[in-house]
């Protein structure tokens, strides 16, 4: 049975989240990240959430820091113990990124470690998902989680940093929580944001008494305001941003960037758009994206929009064999180039052709023919029931 579950969307404005010149990559490239499902505890009527989980290697398997690595940079698992926690290998040339630094071992070759924790996968894990080394030898081995607040950067008492699940990244908030933003027009300690724009774009204001702390100083603005700015650029809030969590700012101007200080990775051919009220990722052209999830009707409702959201694990288990032959004809899979590299939430999968595929949380990810323009959706919540209550459906990929 084929059906077409709720959905109507319009077409807006469509950028590529890029860095604002002070954030850094969450994860080097073959490093992946597996988000975790949170649950209320009151879960009948209560929403799932996906937030940061832990983090991955280039396959979905899971990583683990060594609590017998006492010295900074240097790893004490060798010998037998690193046959069976074998060492997250980084490549020749690599470079520290962010948190991510490259430390040499005791045979010369290279590793990843995170803030100086050498990473380390488990022999005896099998699949993706599998987390049989947490705890092992007296809780010595823990999974190598993501921060849940990163909180090691000074800032003034009114910021905080947040992942903004529609900014791509770990964001600077004020103390409403809501998104910070850069502007390209600005210079170094100067903001060109008066008048007008000063009334869409807020300044980030600072106490008259304000000091400087860390990378975060005090400019004057022409009107004799003072405004926080983080490495020499001042920061705004954005008038059309409506709650926290909202990152429409990015979508208004191309000039003005959240101010993101960890940024995931997005390939060069995606970007984020607002189609509707919903954000979603796109091609860079503009074309929506999708992908082949599983969901069991319950109550009679067809409508998935409230349900728990996309999981790695169903994702690899729907895989590319849901969609062959005469599928791609119309859902095209979304080709990865031969060099790409799985990173942040983005993994290649491999195709019965040989063919790269882009995953996205695990899931492959796809365009629909029948969509003809930037901000189509035609393809949104098409499904097949494969028994009475269970489906497998299409919906959109979302940031």
């Amino acid at each position: 049975m084929r059906g077409l579950l709720f959905g109507a969307a319009a077409t807006l404005l469509a950028v590529s989240a890029h860095a604002t010149g002070f954030s850094v990559p969450v994860t080097p490239p073959g490093v992946t990240v597996e988000p975790a499902l949170h649950i209320s505890a009151m879960a009948a009527g209560m929403p799932a959430t996906a937030t940061q989980g832990s983090f991955t290697d280039a396959a979905g398997m899971a990583l683990y820091t060594y609590a017998g690595d006492t010295t900074p940079g240097q790893s004490a698992c060798t010998g037998d113990c690193a046959t069976a926690w074998p060492a997250l290998a980084a490549p020749a040339d690599a470079k520290a990124v962010g948190d991510w630094t490259v430390v040499s071992r005791a045979d010369g070759a290279k590793q990843w470690a995170f803030r100086g924790h050498p990473i380390y996968r488990f022999a005896k894990d099998a699949k993706p998902g599998d987390a049989g080394g947490k705890g092992a030898d007296g809780g010595q081995w823990q999974l190598l989680m993501q921060p849940t607040a990163p909180d090691d950067v000074p800032a003034p008492a009114a910021v905080t940093v947040k992942y903004v699940r529609n900014a791509v990244g770990e964001v600077f908030v004020d103390h409403r929580g809501m998104t910070l933003y850069t502007f390209d027009g600005d210079a170094a300690g100067k903001s060109a944001c008066v008048a007008d724009c000063a009334k869409v774009w807020q300044p980030l204001k600072a106490a008259e008494l304000a000091k400087p702390i860390g990378d975060w100083t005090v400019v004057v603005r022409d009107d004799g305001s003072r405004q926080w700015a983080y490495k020499a650029r001042p920061l705004y809030s954005y008038s059309g941003d409506g709650k926290p969590g909202d990152a429409l700012g990015m979508l208004a101007d191309a000039q003005w960037h959240p101010a993101a200080l960890r940024a995931y990775f997005l390939p060069a051919a995606v970007a984020v758009r607002k189609n509707g009220s919903e954000m979603v990722l796109a091609t860079a052209e503009g074309m929506t994206l999708y992908a082949r999830d599983k969901f069991r009707f319950s109550f009679g409702s067809y409508s998935v929009h409230e349900e728990p959201p996309a999981t790695p694990a169903v994702g690899r288990s729907v895989g590319t064999a849901a969609c062959e032959g005469d599928c791609t004809q119309t859902w095209v899979p979304f080709k990865a180039p031969a060099d790409a590299k799985p990173d942040g939430f983005w993994s290649i999968a491999l195709r019965s052709d040989g063919s790269r595929q882009w995953a996205y949380q695990g899931y492959p990810v796809y365009t629909n023919t029948r969509d003809k323009k930037p901000g189509d959706m035609l393809g949104r919540d098409l499904f097949d029931l494969t028994d009475g209550t269970n489906a497998l459906y299409w919906r959109t990929v979302q940031p």
